[in-house]
């Protein structure tokens, strides 16, 4: 009757003190395996922190009340729209162009 069978005739068993040694390795890579993950939440935690922090104090760049702006925004639209509705309308981008153009 047959107990075991080994895969390797020639391999030699480890030894206990190899085993063990095996064993305390992987747990000091263990150990250090978590506690690359808690330096990773900490600094999870530090980027949501700023996230919340910049949300909260966010500021606007731009004016709402600036009407230069607006009507500048308002020709690029127009000119944007006659570009893709009609070819008559190159000819209009073309002109509103030449105006953004004296405006800067």
């Amino acid at each position: 009757m047959c107990v075991c069978v080994q895969s390797d005739a020639n391999k030699s068993d480890k030894k206990k003190v190899e085993i063990y040694q095996l064993m305390m390795e992987l747990l000091r890579c263990e150990e250090l395996c978590a506690g690359n993950v808690r330096k990773s939440e900490t600094e999870v935690h530090e980027i949501l922190d700023d996230r919340l922090h910049e949300e909260l104090t966010t500021e606007l760049s731009v004016s709402i009340y600036d009407t230069l702006r607006n009507d500048k925004a308002k020709r690029h639209r127009e000119m944007l729209v006659c570009i893709t509705s009609s070819y008559y309308c190159t000819y209009r981008a073309a002109s509103l162009c030449v105006d953004q153009l004296d405006l800067q």
